[in-house]
């Protein structure tokens, strides 16, 4: 691209550059404004301090090396002491805690006596309050091991639960 194309483009476009221009000024003013009115900024300032001391040490934060030989033994101290402490929980001492066997869990059993699947017209689930007769599309969404079954709409009242709408629909 030579000098007489660019000067053809900037004869052609000139008169937008000024406006392309205020364009991108408004824009980086809109966008710091953005930034400086954001109450995420406004939360978390950055602070700068100066922790500088008159000391000669040279050491950083203004440490000199008789603070850092106390502190440093201001910490071991209370290390010494919290060693002395009996430990509050076996597994802090280093020993492990056993899992018990998957056959010494107890199986969780239904509050209530569940019928067989085959003759049993009522489903409810263990996390819900509602049961349902088998013939409503809200059985399909209950997992088979939530499953409770039940011969009668009273034996399902009587575990306390409540029938729903499709149950009620069905008038029972």
């Amino acid at each position: 691209m030579d000098i007489s194309t660019l000067r053809l483009l900037w004869h052609q476009y000139g008169r937008h550059a000024g406006a392309a221009t205020a364009a991108i000024l408004l824009f980086t003013a809109g966008w710091q404004a953005g930034r400086t009115t954001s109450p995420y900024y406004a939360a978390h300032p950055i602070v700068f301090e100066d922790c500088r001391t008159a000391d000669t040490s040279g050491a950083p934060g203004g440490g000199d090396a008789a603070s850092l030989q106390a502190l440093k033994n201001k910490v071991e101290a209370v290390a010494a002491e919290n060693d002395a402490l009996p430990a509050p929980h076996a597994a802090v001492a280093g020993t492990q805690t056993e899992k018990p066997s998957p056959a010494e869990i107890p199986k969780k059993t239904p509050s209530v006596d569940a019928g067989e699947p085959a003759n049993a017209p009522f489903v409810a689930s263990r996390n819900s309050s509602l049961f349902h007769h088998i013939s409503c599309p809200s059985v399909g969404r209950i997992k088979e091991e939530n499953k409770i079954f039940f011969t009668t709409a009273e034996q399902a009242r009587g575990a306390g639960l409540m029938p729903s709408q499709c149950t009620q629909k069905l008038g029972y």
